[in-house]
């Protein structure tokens, strides 16, 4: 789901991300994620997460096909 956010916004998400290294292991991951503007309950959000995988493999299945 991040990498979703990167592809979004590479520029404006690398400027947070240090930031969010951070506070890893001090927050939840929906207080991390909220951090960002993502809310790890929406199913949009993980929608777009898949979609990211679905890339990849339809780009490789093409690659071997």
């Amino acid at each position: 789901g991040l990498f979703a956010q990167y592809l979004d916004s590479p520029t404006a998400f690398k400027s947070r991300y240090d930031e969010l290294l951070s506070k890893t292991g001090m927050a939840s991951a929906s207080e991390l994620a909220a951090d960002f503007g993502i809310d790890i309950h929406s199913a949009q959000f993980w929608q777009d997460s898949l979609k990211v995988i679905e890339q990849d493999v339809d780009a490789f299945v093409e690659a071997v096909g």
